[in-house]
Order: C-alpha cells, then structure tokens, then sequence
C-alpha cells in the first residue's frame, strides 16, 4: 500500500534556532524553505484558518540514515508554551532516529557543543527482551545496537544509533 516513509514533521517555537540545530549541529541540509499564510489546502489540513508558518524542508545525510525532516515554525497562531518535557513512555509521537557509523563520535561532538543527553551510548542488551517477530532489516534485535538519546532546543528526542 505504502511504498516509504518520506519525512518526519516537527513543530518547533524557534526557526533559527532549530535550523542551526539541526542543520549546524547535526549536519543536516536545507532542500527548501518556503511561507504560508492563509493558504485554504493548509488551512484544511491544519484545521486552522488563520495561519502563518515557516517550513523547511531538511535532507538527511546517507551516513545519518537518509531521508528528510520537515520544520515547521507557526507565526500564527500563536504556539502554546511545549510541554515540560518529552518522555518515550508518552503517547504519541516520541522521537525520530538518525543512525551512524560512530556513534562514540557524534555524542562527544554534540555534547561538546552544549547538546543535552540522556544518557551516554550504551549498548541494548538483551535482557528482558522476547523476539515475537525476527527484524528484517538492520536495527534493534538484528544484532548489536548502541543508542542513546538527546534533546533539541525545544526538548523534543532524538535517538542516535549505531547497529552493526
């Protein structure tokens, strides 16, 4: 039915800011960026007539995991203040993942710059982990995985991850 996943969207309360996160810090690029004011498709999709938004639209590094992230920076209307913080265990949407080669590199490199973490890498132990379906492809339970966790400007979770 669905051939891929195209992107991640994400709201953010800072464009600036989360452009040089995301880009200056994590090396992604910028595709395109354009406005939205009042635009009736938006309108429909958002549920919200009355808007203003900035979008980019951001590719990732092949070395990252490839793919793109969206970012959105609503002008109007006016953003309520985030949630205090984002846990895993919430409903809803929890976090994107960007794979590496060294994830032992990328940590040192992000906390260097001020990026918050979870925790340092650590690698996934089995466990108390029960297989109910075999992994088709790379990642968690198809092999050796070491993760952790950061925050964006606006507290939202990234997972970075190295599976081999």
């Amino acid at each position: 039915m669905f051939a891929k996943v195209h992107h991640s969207g994400i709201t953010v309360s800072d464009y600036r800011r989360s452009l040089d996160f995301y880009c200056g810090l994590l090396g992604m690029a910028v595709i395109f960026e354009f406005k939205i004011d009042r635009n009736p498709t938006a309108a429909a999709v958002f549920e919200c007539p009355d808007h203003c938004l900035h979008v980019a639209m951001l590719g990732v590094p092949a070395d990252l995991g490839g793919g793109m992230v969206e970012l959105f920076h609503f002008e109007r209307p006016a953003q309520e203040a985030p949630r205090a913080k984002y846990t895993a265990w919430q409903p809803g949407w929890t976090h994107i993942c960007l794979t590496t080669d060294d994830i032992q590199g990328a940590y040192e490199k992000l906390k260097a710059k001020g990026v918050r973490f979870a925790s340092p890498p650590i690698e996934f132990a089995g466990e108390g982990v029960t297989v109910v379906t075999p992994p088709k492809v790379a990642g968690p339970g198809a092999g050796r995985s070491v993760i952790t966790y950061c925050y964006d400007p606006d507290g939202l979770l990234i997972e970075l991850a190295q599976f081999s």
